[in-house]
């Protein structure tokens, strides 16, 4: 692993950090601003129409002569109204208002109680829509301050998420090739015969039943190293006519199976036969049958699986 691979892994981490970051945390902060200029403007038109109703439009430094004056005022409240309702509210509020107005400029006695009566139903609705108008300021602060304390958490999520995807980018590209490498398919390595090889020295037989032939060779290590022949059951015939090796139960070393580096050990390898032919022309029987029994050989082959070694031992010359 090198420093470019480690630095381009980086990279993309920062680029998808970017991306997550100008794809969703840059909406989440428009509509945050956005919220908040809502609010602000609500607050500002909502505090005008408040002082305008509980005065009954008498703060300023006239009184309007016309309810269109008082429309002016109360247009932004009506347009930011989350409450349709609200807004009608308000609508009638200044008609009646200017009903109101109106009544209190005639001096007839009945004109003056309907202005008393309108006024104490004008004091009650100007107190009661200042409280919806309170309501609606404190729910879009609440909302406000909700989305505040989730955006940060989201912003951190978000680079929490790209921090996290480029490091397990860096990770697959770090440690992607270990495992691979610990996990790769394993190499078969050819089987090596030169490393230890062995020479046919002589034929031992004791008679019987079974009849036991023993085949002695002088082996030698190739190695540089002491060697330690594979255990019995890795001995095989070697089948005459190309026909493979095959495992015979009997096989086993004869002696020592120790070769130290550069030494030629003798070491014999012996194998049970049933014999059945008699004990009549023993010699005779015995010459017969063997021969017999090694023209179904080549000789013998035993096979290290660890160092993927084989030794390979001849048959007698004179049988070939």
């Amino acid at each position: 692993m090198n420093w470019l691979q480690f630095t381009t892994a980086l990279g993309i981490g920062a680029i998808l950090t970017k991306l997550l970051d100008i794809t969703w945390l840059n909406r989440v902060a428009q509509e945050s601003e956005r919220r908040k200029w809502l609010r602000d403007q609500r607050l500002a038109a909502y505090a005008e129409v408040a002082k305008d109703f509980l005065s009954f439009r008498l703060s300023g430094d006239r009184q309007p002569e016309n309810p269109f004056e008082a429309y002016a005022v109360a247009s932004r409240a009506i347009l930011l109204a989350h409450d349709d309702a609200l807004a009608t509210r308000i609508d009638r509020f200044i008609a009646d208002l200017d009903r109101f107005n109106e009544l209190e400029k005639k001096d007839d006695s009945n004109s003056q109680t309907s202005a008393r009566q309108l006024y104490d139903d004008l004091n009650d609705r100007a107190r009661e829509i200042i409280r919806e108008l309170r309501t609606e300021l404190t729910t879009s602060e609440n909302m406000e301050r909700s989305a505040g304390h989730k955006a940060p958490w989201r912003a951190l999520f978000i680079r929490a998420a790209g921090f996290g995807a480029g490091l397990s980018l860096i990770a697959v590209v770090l440690v992607g090739p270990v495992v691979w490498y610990f996990n790769r398919p394993a190499v078969v390595h050819p089987w090596n015969q030169e490393a230890v090889t062995a020479k046919f020295a002589d034929l031992l037989a004791r008679t019987g039943n079974p009849l036991v032939l023993t085949f002695r060779y002088t082996i030698e290590n190739h190695t540089g190293r002491d060697y330690e022949l594979p255990a019995a059951e890795s001995l095989y015939k070697v089948l005459a006519n190309g026909k493979g090796l095959e495992r015979e139960a009997t096989l086993e070393w004869d002696g020592g199976t120790s070769v130290p580096a550069g030494q030629i050990v003798n070491v014999g390898i012996h194998i049970e036969y049933e014999y059945t032919d008699g004990s009549v022309d023993l010699d005779a029987k015995l010459n017969l049958f063997t021969k017999r029994r090694l023209a179904e050989i080549e000789g013998f082959s035993a096979l290290d699986q660890i160092n993927r070694f084989e030794i390979r031992f001849p048959k007698p010359p004179e049988v070939k």
